[in-house]
């Protein structure tokens, strides 16, 4: 099994010991704290990302409430993972959770779900909000409900959102998370080809990445492009 099927594993496990997870892969680059818009929607049990332009969802962020929910879904995930014997990207794991939402699960109101497509992520300035009935196959073999939400491209965006960043900066905050993902060009097949894009990505004045720059450059340097700047703590509180 590839590292990257481990994912939902890991994802349950920490549900199971009663936290609240967030995900978020280790090429997506954060313009500031993402988790005060996670914790403004109490309603939705798990929120996740979409993989503009495709129609599917994109693992790289999930933010998953310690919520009976929220663990029936990652658990069935885990289990659609551990059962497949395919190999290649369609069997990848935001792909599996993908086919887990079309085939297994329904709206309570309209019945089939289907994941929004490129014209319809391209407007989606907010969460887009499902209550689902999913039949859990692998695990109780029963339907359970679960409140999904889906991440606006515009705001956590996918490595071809580019095109969406200047109706962005009318949004209120702008950009949270970009995800270098997809290849662009064939020069991104190449190693160390994603942190150069980090590199060249710069949001509201700051870079997508720091790692190489002194400490007193990220001390010092405030909000000035092409540096970084140190993100104040956040509160525990809303």
């Amino acid at each position: 099994m590839s590292a990257v099927a481990f994912k939902p594993f890991v994802m349950r496990e920490v549900i199971k010991l009663g936290f609240d997870l967030l995900w978020i892969d280790v090429d997506i680059g954060l313009t500031r704290d993402p988790r005060r818009w996670f914790w403004a929607r109490p309603d939705q049990s798990i929120q996740v990302s979409l993989n503009y332009p495709a129609g599917q969802v994109n693992s790289g962020i999930v933010f998953a409430r310690h919520s009976y929910g929220a663990a029936q879904l990652v658990d069935e995930w885990a289990q659609m993972m551990a059962a497949h014997d395919c190999t290649g990207w369609g069997c990848g794991d935001q792909e599996m959770l993908s086919k887990l939402l079309v085939k297994q699960c329904k709206t309570v109101t309209e019945g089939k779900f289907t994941l929004p497509r490129k014209s319809n992520q391209s407007h989606m300035n907010n969460n887009r909000n499902y209550t689902l009935s999913c039949n859990m196959r692998a695990t109780t073999g029963e339907m359970k409900r679960v409140h999904l939400g889906l991440l606006p491209p515009k705001v956590f965006a996918s490595g071809m959102a580019d095109q969406l960043w200047n109706s962005t900066q009318r949004l209120r905050g702008g950009l949270i998370a970009y995800h270098a993902n997809f290849w662009l060009s064939p020069e991104d097949k190449l190693p160390g080809s994603k942190k150069s894009r980090l590199q060249g990505k710069v949001i509201n004045g700051l870079p997508l990445w720091c790692a190489n720059l002194p400490p007193k450059n990220m001390l010092l340097s405030g909000m000035n492009e092409g540096h970084c700047r140190i993100l104040e703590p956040l509160d525990n509180k809303i």
